[in-house]
This record gives structure tokens, C-alpha cells and sequence, in this order.
């Protein structure tokens, strides 16, 4: 029996049409496909996965998925193109013609099932004429079931239902059909109204339907984390465990899952108290949510339960003054007959604070014995002068407030973006007293680069780097501002250029968007896939980085204009471009001649069948050339599939290159100048087939 496991963009591509599963099925007869959990379903025709977590989406697209899934070695250089029938019911399409929905909808499930199959078999991305095709079709199917947003008996019989136009928009990142799905969605009041607000990322509005989803019972603990977390629930975790482990214990025991309802409560709390106490190790969890949120924390011990003495020690560092005088709060997991908490206020007695309260993760329950607490024991407690908080006695925060929490004090890039711009507004009113006119162009500025950072497709390799780099920006320049004020340099600057005379000719020369965008996202398109593609063939490490992958890429596209019909990639330094290649739909093998000196013998290792080459127009893919002895070893290693021709392309500067040393056999070689403007040419090569924005912006200019 074979498995297959589906990245999550396929589970999320194909999850309710179950038809789509002939195009697997065609690959072996006995297969079991399930989704990234692991967990198999019943057969390859059942649903894939457990469903969309915003957040977990990497790898995402067509790219994504062939990253994520690879290919075998037979199939690895193989084109794949659209199917006959794809390519007729395109033209069909182009022509204007109004199929009949129920013949287009039997269509759709088995081209769709093709298009699966191409990623299985590692299909590296798609065409323009693929990528229009996808997009055009399912805006096509979204018409037609946005018809019947009550899901007639008409769409449930064909299995097309919004969620599949949803599933099928998120693969290919059509946001404009996201975005027409929130009316459907909204009509019917489902919850995959969440998985569009985040997809569309509207975090305010998703905030807003988590606390009415809360509020009705209608939503789990577990969608709660997905759409709070987003894409930091591995750094959220991370944090957790470190507070609970860096005391001694074991952090996966005190791990419950999200429990975004202790947050809402530490939140709430948060105003009341100096001091948080987390009492181990029932309190650890709650302990570590406190710092995280930015709490002042200090951890004990007690061992009261069952004890006839109990006993009880500090685990962190405190002296007495801090806690003298401070008002305290014991974080416990709950409590059973009220020991624990007096012999904790005992202990802390000694340091004289001025008031202790405790907080209990557990809500009241007569049933203790499996969980919950005492309400005997906290009307004990209570009768002593302690409050005692929980759940169902607390005004909870909004859940927009929780998610900004979470995200800022975690520092994901989406919460130094929220810090960034609330740094702005309390900053901005001083520049306003100061000079009006500086303080506009400082908010059109921030205004901007907003627009830019939300306009970006989140889904595309290399986005969040470039977002980052937007926020940095953002930093710099709080800090610059803050910086000028702080040292009370506003008057020192008074002059022809304003008060802020320096920092605004650096924002009003400064582009919208970075130098580097392309080059990012250029990097993250083709470094894994250049690893991948390397250890496929047993090369373990690459031993060359391209200085500039934009020009590089510029380079190999000339040479594809030529018209070569093969590209043969010379490892182990070549695997880097081998995806610039795969990319412009060159057919790649692959051979391998490590270099042991500079002139020294090369030792040539045939990685795939070099018999493609015979009578074809080849294009050799080197990083550079020094002293010759590879391509001579190369040129001799050619000479039973002897090609018709030969070109050599050069993946690294024309100036580490020793272009007289090219054996005459190459017709032409093809040199990367790293000093050209080579921007623009892959950012337009990449949004023929990538949505790079996910909305019109008004920036314009994608220039340095």
C-alpha cells in the first residue's frame, strides 16, 4: 500500500470534491492519500486533511506544493503542460461561449484531478496561459455558486460548493474571488466566513466574528488558536516551553493547547497587579502567558495537597523589595480545598505586598475529581479577604486586543508593524506642533508603506521578508524621530528645511518600495528548490550562492530566447540555477565534477541520461570558469551523446570569469552583469505567474 501525503495546499485545494481523486488514483491502484496531520482516510476518494488553519499554509501554491512534495528523478525535467481537454475548454472559455453548467462541472473535476497529478509529479509552477486559465475558471465556478449561496441540492449532487471555490482560490492566491466569497459566506453565517477573513487578511473583522462565534458556542478551542496564532503557533509554543523549562520542569507536561481564555483574563487583570506569581506546577502555564504578554513574573513552589505539613519555596529570584508593598496576583491551575493557596500567601507573607489575589485557570465545578475547582474551597478563600478570580467572574478583553497581544509581544512581523504604527501615533502630535507640513508627509508616508505591506500576496515565498524590511524601515525612522525629540534637537534644526530637516529629505527620497524586493523574493522562489533538486541526486550541499539571483535569472532568460532544448547542469555548484531553468520551461539533467584543485584532473559523475543531449541545442549551466579543466572534462565526458550544439551560461559576475579559457567547442557563453537593472525583468516574469498583490495599490513605481 502507498501513501501519499498532501501539503495542506492541496488538502485545501481538494478537500470537498471528492471526483478530483480520479487523477491520483490513475497514479497506482492501491494508494491512501491524507494531508500533513498523517492521519489516512478511508480511501483515495475520501476527504484530504483535516480542514484550513490560516497560518499553516507553507508551502503555498503550485511552487509550494512541487518544493514540498519533489519529484522523481524520471519525471523531474518533464514540462507539464495542460491536457487537450484543458487546453479546449480554455478556448471554449476564450470564446465566450456559455457552457452547460453540469457537463462544465464534470469537466472540472477531471482536469482539476490532472492538475493535482502534475504536482505530485513535481511540476515546478505554471505558464501564463495556465495561470489565466485557473483564474479565469474559477472566477467562472464562483458565478455560478454564488447563484445558490444556500447550497442547493443542485451544487450538493455535483460536490461544488463555496468551500471548494474558496479551497480552489487559495491554491492559486485568486484574492479577488476571496473577497466575493465573504457576501456568500456572511448569508449562510458559516464559519468558513474565518478562513476568508484571514486569507484576505481583515484581522480586525476576524477578531470581531471569533467573539461572536465565542460568545454562541459556535467555534472550538482549536479554530480560536489557528486564526489568533496565525502563522506564529511554532514560536508561540517555543516561548512557553523556554519559561517553563528554564525553572526545572518539563515543558511539554504543562503544555494545554491555546487557552486564549487565561490570556483574555491575565489581560483584564493586567492593570490591577505588579506582580504575577505562577504557583508550580499547576500555575506554570498560566505563569508563561503572563510573560509573554509582558507581566512581571516570579514562580514558587508549594506542595500542599494531601499534607499534613505543607511546604513551599521561591523558585526564582525575589528580594524583598519586589515585593514589598506590590499588589500580587497567585496564577494557579485551580484549586481543590484552598492548601495550596494558603500556603502560598503564607510564604509570600514574609514580604510584606499589599494586597494578593489568585487567578485560577479552572472554572468552578462540583466535579473535581476530573477537573476544575472547588467553589467550597473558593468560598473558603474568599471569606478570607482574597479574590478569587476565574473565567466566569471576569469581563474579558476583546479578542482584537488578544490577537495584537499575542503578535507584538511575540515580535512576529505583523506585531512590530501594529508597535511601529501606534509608536506613529503618539509621536505624530508633537511633529504637528511643530511643523503641520512635516507631519502630513510623515503620515502619507506611513500610509504608504502600509498599503504596500497589506497589498503584498502573504501566500508568496519571500513576502514576509519583504515585509519585514518595510517594518524595519518603519523603525528606523520612529527611532529617528523619537531620537530628535528625546535630545531636544528641534530647535538646532530650525532652517530652510523645517524643524525635522535631515529626516524628511531622507522620507521624501526614499522609495515605496525596497531596492531589493525582487532579489528577495528571487531568493526564496529558488534556493530550497536549488537544494532539493541537488539532493535528489545524492549532492548534499551546494556549494555556491549566486550573488544576484535577478541577474542571473536575466542572463538565463536570453540564453532561453535562443532556443536551447536542454539545459545540463554541472554540479555541485550549478544546482543553484537549475530552477531558473526549470522555471522558463528548459528540460534540465545533470552531471556532477567536483572541483578537488584549480587545474587539477575532474572526475565526472553522470547523475541523470545524458541520451536527450544527442543532436540537441545544449546549454551548459556553470557558475564560472577559471582554468577550463571542468568543461574540458565535461566536453570529453559528451562526446557518446555528442550535441548538436553547444552553449555555456555563467551563473556568477562576469568578473570572477576567465572567458579565454571557454573551450572552443561552446559557440556562445552567456555572462551575468550584476550591475544591470535587472529588477523589473523578474518581478514581471513573476507576476505572469504569481499574484504578487493581492489588491491595486496607487505606488506605482517598482524602480530604485
Amino acid at each position: 500500500m502507498t501513501q501519499i501525503v498532501l501539503p495542506r495546499p492541496l488538502a485545501v485545494a481538494t478537500g470537498n470534491l471528492d471526483p478530483l481523486f480520479t487523477g491520483l488514483a490513475a497514479l497506482q491502484p492501491n494508494v491512501v492519500v491524507h494531508g500533513d496531520a498523517g492521519v489516512p482516510q478511508a480511501s483515495a476518494y475520501t476527504r484530504v486533511g483535516n480542514g484550513f488553519h490560516p497560518g499553516t499554509m507553507q508551502p503555498r501554491g503550485f511552487l509550494g506544493a512541487a518544493r514540498f512534495l519533489g519529484s522523481p528523478p524520471s519525471l523531474r525535467s518533464k514540462r507539464m503542460t495542460p491536457p487537450a481537454s484543458v487546453k479546449l475548454l480554455m478556448d471554449k472559455m476564450k470564446e465566450g461561449r456559455n457552457l452547460e453548467f453540469y457537463s462544465e462541472v464534470g469537466e472540472m473535476a477531471h482536469h482539476m484531478g490532472d492538475w493535482v497529478k502534475c504536482l505530485i509529479e513535481g511540476r515546478p509552477g505554471l505558464n501564463p496561459e495556465e495561470f489565466d486559465y485557473l483564474n479565469r475558471f474559477t472566477q467562472y465556478v464562483f458565478e455560478k455558486v454564488k447563484k445558490a449561496p444556500r447550497f442547493s441540492a443542485r451544487f450538493g449532487e455535483l460536490g461544488v460548493s463555496p468551500y471548494v471555490v474558496r479551497k480552489m482560490a487559495t491554491v492559486i492566491h485568486g484574492f479577488g474571488v476571496i473577497e466575493g466569497l465573504l457576501d456568500v459566506f456572511k448569508m449562510d453565517a458559516n464559519l468558513d466566513l474565518l478562513t476568508v477573513l484571514h486569507a484576505l487578511e481583515c484581522y480586525d473583522g476576524s477578531c470581531q466574528f471569533l467573539e461572536h462565534s465565542v460568545a454562541v458556542g459556535r467555534i472550538s478551542e482549536q479554530d480560536v488558536e489557528d486564526a489568533i496564532l496565525n502563522d506564529a503557533r511554532e514560536l508561540f509554543f517555543k516561548r512557553v516551553c523556554a519559561f517553563v523549562e528554564s525553572r526545572g520542569y518539563l515543558g511539554n507536561g504543562s503544555l494545554r493547547g491555546f487557552a486564549y481564555k487565561i490570556i483574555r483574563g491575565l489581560l483584564a487583570l493586567k492593570g490591577s497587579y505588579d506582580l504575577f506569581v505562577p504557583v508550580a506546577k499547576g500555575g506554570l502555564y498560566a505563569g508563561a502567558l503572563a510573560d509573554l504578554l509582558g507581566l512581571k513574573t516570579c514562580v514558587i513552589e508549594v506542595h500542599a495537597h494531601n499534607k499534613k505539613h505543607p511546604t513551599s519555596h521561591v523558585v526564582d529570584q525575589m528580594t524583598p523589595e519586589d515585593i514589598k508593598g506590590k499588589r500580587v496576583l497567585l496564577l494557579d491551575n485551580d484549586t481543590v480545598t484552598g492548601a495550596s493557596v494558603q500556603e502560598a500567601m503564607r510564604l509570600l507573607s514574609a514580604f510584606e505586598p499589599s494586597l494578593v489575589d489568585v487567578f485560577l485557570c479552572s472554572e468552578p465545578s462540583e466535579h473535581t475529581q476530573s477537573q476544575g475547582s472547588s467553589p467550597a474551597a473558593i468560598a473558603k478563600i474568599e471569606k478570607s479577604g482574597v479574590r478569587v478570580f476565574h473565567h466566569n467572574n471576569i469581563k474579558p478583553v476583546p479578542m482584537t486586543d488578544v490577537f495584537y497581544a499575542i503578535h507584538e509581544n511575540l515580535n512576529t512581523v505583523l506585531g512590530r508593524l501594529s508597535k511601529v504604527e501606534r509608536g506613529f501615533e503618539e509621536l505624530l502630535p508633537q511633529v504637528d506642533a511643530e511643523c503641520a507640513a512635516d507631519a502630513k508627509t510623515l503620515r502619507e508616508f506611513i500610509r504608504e508603506q502600509k498599503e504596500v505591506y497589506f497589498a503584498l500576496n502573504q501566500f508568496l515565498p519571500g513576502v514576509d521578508r519583504v515585509r519585514g524590511s518595510i517594518v524595519s524601515r518603519l523603525e528606523y525612522f520612529l527611532r529617528l524621530f523619537e531620537g530628535r525629540i528625546a535630545h531636544g534637537a528641534m530647535a538646532l534644526s530650525l532652517g530652510e528645511g523645517g524643524f525635522f530637516n535631515r529626516e524628511m529629505q531622507i522620507i521624501k527620497t526614499a522609495t515605496m518600495f525596497l531596492p531589493d524586493i525582487a532579489e528577495t523574493l528571487a531568493i526564496e522562489r529558488y534556493r530550497h528548490l536549488a537544494a532539493d533538486y541537488a539532493k535528489k541526486r545524492g549532492i548534499e550541499s551546494i556549494p555556491t550562492i549566486p550573488q544576484s539571483y535577478t541577474a542571473a535569472f536575466l542572463t538565463a532568460q536570453a540564453a532561453f530566447e535562443d532556443g536551447y532544448d536542454v539545459a545540463l547542469i554541472v554540479g555541485p555548484e550549478a544546482f543553484s540555477f537549475e530552477p531558473l531553468f526549470v522555471d522558463l520551461g528548459i528540460s534540465t539533467v545533470a552531471v556532477n565534477i567536483p572541483e578537488i584543485d584549480y587545474d587539477g584532473d575532474r572526475t565526472l559523475t553522470i547523475l541523470d541520461s545524458l541520451s536527450k543531449l544527442k543532436g540537441k541545442k545544449v546549454l551548459v549551466v556553470e557558475d564560472d570558469i577559471r582554468s577550463g579543466a571542468t568543461l574540458r572534462a565535461l566536453v570529453k565526458g559528451l562526446q557518446p551523446a555528442l550535441p548538436k550544439k553547444l552553449g555555456l551560461f555563467l551563473g556568477l559576475p562576469i568578473a570572477r570569469q576567465r572567458l579565454e579559457s571557454i573551450p572552443a567547442i561552446f559557440d556562445k557563453a552567456y555572462t551575468t552583469n550584476t550591475e544591470q537593472d535587472e529588477d523589473m525583468n523578474f518581478l514581471q516574469f513573476l507576476m505572469e505567474r504569481e499574484v504578487l498583490f493581492k489588491r491595486q495599490i496607487r505606488v506605482a513605481d517598482f524602480r530604485k
